[in-house]
């Protein structure tokens, strides 16, 4: 079957973009590609729901596109309403869905933001949004190479609602008002108060846990700092187990595997975790992590 063509600015967009810093900057790139898109941001845990969301949008437009976020469950329910499709995804956990014969694309080179700038780039000119999708790269890849990766990601979860942010940076423009400076200095100082107030349990193989529901990026970073290897950081208010690392010999994507729940990329996941489950996640991710090590 020949592949539908979606370098044509005319086209009437929903964009499914995943409600992160990386799902906005890649909404982003779709605004500036087509003259109209619709803008869906969603979630794993709200996937159920997408046939709601394509009842009330697919009459308006000509085709779908997912930007870092690879339609799992949904999958066959979106090809049922017969528009074509589109995915440009990066999480390792959705490889096993990449069918470029079909247009869905999983490659973790890069970001979801910098796969759709790549995949269109060649179609139209994107290069007002380079800076703005290569800080996004830097810090969803946990990079951390760009000082200005952090300070975005804050910027991020100031707004009320992920369609506020992609408005404020859709021009590409990162050049920051005083309201936002401002806003950021008084940040950092609640970071480092929040930080030192921190309480932790530390894990074998330079592990360490911690409760924490807010300022994830930046707790996992400091401690990271102090030697540990791999963080595990439990948000009791959206019951959600966030790891990171930064170590080359361990890929946190082995752990979700043996797990059987979770997914993200190589140095950062997520896993769904009841506050009554968590002692057995922790015992679980123990006795995995230490097996790879062992390797």
């Amino acid at each position: 079957m020949e592949k539908f063509n979606f370098y044509n600015r005319k086209l009437r967009i929903l964009n499914f973009c995943h409600t992160d810093l990386d799902g906005a900057v890649s909404a982003i790139v779709i605004r500036n590609v087509f003259e109209k898109v619709i803008t869906v941001p969603i979630s794993y845990r709200s996937e159920i729901n997408i046939g709601g969301k394509l009842d009330r949008n697919i009459n308006d437009v000509d085709a779908i596109i997912f930007t870092d976020f690879c339609p799992t469950i949904s999958l066959e329910t979106v090809k049922s309403y017969g528009k074509p499709v589109l995915v440009l995804d990066h999480h390792e956990s959705a490889r096993k869905y990449n069918d470029p014969a079909n247009q869905i694309y999983v490659n973790e080179i890069y970001c979801g933001a910098k796969l759709a700038y790549k995949f269109f780039e060649k179609f139209i000119k994107l290069k007002h949004l380079e800076t703005l999708v290569e800080i996004t790269d830097d810090y969803d890849r946990w990079i951390l190479k760009d000082n200005r990766s952090f300070p975005l990601n804050q910027l991020f979860w100031a707004n009320e609602s992920i369609v506020d942010f992609i408005d404020r940076f859709n021009d590409g423009n990162i050049n920051l008002s005083d309201a936002e400076k401002k806003f950021l200095i008084e940040t950092k100082k609640k970071i480092s108060a929040f930080i030192d107030k921190l309480e932790i349990m530390e894990l074998p193989n330079d592990g360490v846990l911690c409760t924490c529901s807010e300022y994830l990026g930046e707790v996992s970073y400091e401690l990271q700092k102090k030697g540990y290897k791999w963080i595990c950081m439990f948000n009791p208010k959206t019951e959600n187990l966030s790891m990171r690392s930064r170590d080359n010999n361990l890929n946190l994507i082995d752990v979700t595997k043996m797990l059987g729940i979770g997914g993200g990329h190589s140095k950062a996941v997520g896993i769904p975790c009841a506050a009554k489950d968590l002692k057995t996640v922790i015992a679980k991710s123990i006795k995995i992590v230490s097996d790879i090590f062992a390797k």
